[in-house]
């Protein structure tokens, strides 16, 4: 099942480049993102602009990512403008992405991580033994990254996550940076669901449908992941303004830290 197709390869206007892209209806990127209303993970978007994005007349090795609003979603059968052109700074490239004629995202992407990996405290003070996190994520097989919630509490949430092996991004050639957003994305999402079960007095939990939207930074240590390995993922909520939500996360893998970032999400 292909994941997109390339309308026009990237050509450019001056410092301005910019490729046209069609997601079909059958594209294995909404395969369980959602169920009945599927829309075009976030980072699939980041992934498509990162794929045809130009710097100096090349492709880019991605380290970071700064200023992202992703301003509307993106369905089935979709034809997407993808634009960028030199951000101030070194190895910095700006994206725009319009659907319609009108602005789905933008962005800033740097070929070098901006900063050095932060630590963030997970704050488990309402530790909890395993837990299974399907019954708390509105994803079906293929998109949902996050597997076990280790433990959480009224901020913070720690969890691992693997890539599925139906999992679309599996069928690229490498596989994508971004996933560590949607790790984080998804630990986000669970313990807005764990929240709401603790304010409803233990009634079953209900996956709370929502989005990754934004990213005001991102820091890649890899430029790609493993696609066999076992990671863990910290997320802290440090602001609320419901629907929105924002969470700081870092990514890790074997002991090291292979991504950290401060995203937005949406959750009703």
């Amino acid at each position: 099942m292909s994941t997109y197709a390339l309308v026009s390869s990237p050509a450019a206007q001056g410092e301005l480049v910019e490729a046209r892209l069609f997601v079909p209806a059958t594209s294995a990127f909404f395969r369980g993102h959602f169920d009945g209303a599927p829309i075009l993970p976030g980072v699939a978007l980041l992934e498509l602009v990162r794929r045809h994005a130009r710097l100096d007349g090349r492709a880019l090795d991605v380290g970071g990512l700064a200023g992202l609003r992703i301003r509307r979603p993106v369905g089935p059968g979709a034809t997407l403008v993808v634009r960028t052109s030199p951000a101030s700074g070194v190895d910095r490239v700006r994206f725009d992405v319009l659907l319609e004629g009108e602005r789905a995202a933008e962005g800033v992407l740097s070929t070098t991580a901006p900063e050095a990996a932060g630590e963030t405290e997970t704050g488990t003070d309402l530790a909890v033994a395993p837990r299974d996190a399907r019954d708390l994520l509105p994803h079906g097989d293929g998109a949902r990254l996050v597997t076990r919630v280790l433990s959480h509490s009224d901020d913070a949430l720690a969890c691992e996550a693997r890539v599925p092996e139906d999992s679309a991004f599996r069928a690229l050639d490498s596989l994508s940076p971004f996933l560590a957003l949607e790790m984080g994305a998804q630990a986000a999402a669970a313990h807005e669901c764990l929240l709401a079960q603790a304010a409803a007095q233990d009634a079953p939990a209900r996956p709370r449908e929502g989005a990754f939207v934004g990213a005001k930074s991102a820091t890649f240590l890899r430029p790609t992941l493993d696609a066999h390995a076992l990671y863990t993922v910290a997320a802290r909520r440090i602001g609320a303004a419901p629907p929105l939500f924002v969470y700081r996360i870092e990514v890790s893998a074997d002991g090291r830290v292979i991504a950290h970032a401060r995203i937005s999400t949406h959750s009703v």
